[in-house]
């Protein structure tokens, strides 16, 4: 039997960060396309649990395991030598907070991305506000791995099932939903959006709507569907055109983006950017 367990730090045993590797750029190959982004965005390697079974690793294993880590950073160090991978999650995130650690404020003058810059320390910035905050980029067909993801409160499927009822066209985004009625809770539904951003690259991430009423889940999957594929396109390549990814993001921002608050705005360089671009600003503020 094997058991997996969570180590969680605490008191001062708080687990130090690698502030270099975190904002350093590292790039994989997957569905045809080179990818480059900083390694703290990489939500696979980096926020993985620490886990252990009870049964303690050989010095063998742990050497193993040691290499192909060293490998894999080696690797992915250039573009040029770029390790091919059928799925990377990404993560779009306030870096400076990464892991409630003060130290990792110190990512953000690392960063050689802009895109990443601008979000870096600024949850207001029109990137953030853009993008799902979480999703997956997987090489089209390679879907197996799903296969094993069941669903607690949906008896009988797995996100195997919920992927091919997507359908991956050019332009657009789909959304797939399974319905659950879990005894002494209200019925509902999870829903998966997903997108073609590439010949063979295809975004999943989670699909929702506003309960507001004033976003469908088809207009948000199609607004951040939109948003993935400039991003792709803009913030991952080679050559990265952050003038043209930002002012994608300041139109494909989410409706209830906030532009003010007591205290706080964009940032004066997102703000001045976002008002070169034309951007009309709401004539009412929050109270």
């Amino acid at each position: 039997m094997i058991a997996t367990i969570t180590v969680a730090a605490c008191g001062s045993h708080t687990r130090q960060i690698d502030v270099a590797l975190l904002a350093s750029d590292r790039s994989v190959h997957v569905g045809g396309e080179t990818l480059t982004l900083p390694y703290v965005a990489l939500s696979d390697f980096v926020y993985a649990p620490i886990s252990f079974s009870l049964r303690a690793p050989s010095g063998d294993e742990r050497a193993q395991a040691r290499r192909q880590r060293e490998t894999f950073l080696a690797r992915a160090a250039q573009r040029e030598t770029a390790p091919t991978l059928e799925s990377i999650t990404v993560s779009i995130a306030v870096y400076a907070s990464y892991g409630e650690l003060g130290q990792s404020a110190r990512i953000c003058p690392r960063l050689k991305r802009r895109w990443a810059i601008s979000i870096c320390g600024d949850s207001y910035s029109p990137i953030y506000q853009a993008l799902p905050h979480e999703f997956e980029l997987v090489e089209f067909g390679k879907f197996e791995k799903y296969k094993h993801h069941f669903f607690a409160a949906v008896r009988g499927k797995t996100r195997y099932d919920q992927v091919s009822a997507l359908r991956f066209r050019d332009n657009v985004s789909s959304v797939s939903c399974f319905s659950y009625d879990v005894s002494g809770h209200r019925p509902g539904q999870t829903c998966l959006a997903g997108r073609l951003v590439g010949n063979r690259l295809v975004a999943l991430w989670e699909a929702w709507e506003r309960k507001d009423g004033h976003e469908k889940m088809q207009e948000r999957a199609d607004r951040e569907g939109r948003m993935i594929a400039e991003f792709v396109e803009k913030g991952l390549g080679g050559d990265e055109d952050f003038q043209r990814l930002e002012r994608a993001a300041v139109e494909l921002r989410s409706p209830d983006a906030p532009t003010w608050s007591p205290g706080r705005v964009y940032s004066p360089e997102s703000m001045n950017r976002v008002v070169r671009y034309g951007l009309k600003m709401p004539q009412t503020f929050p109270r």
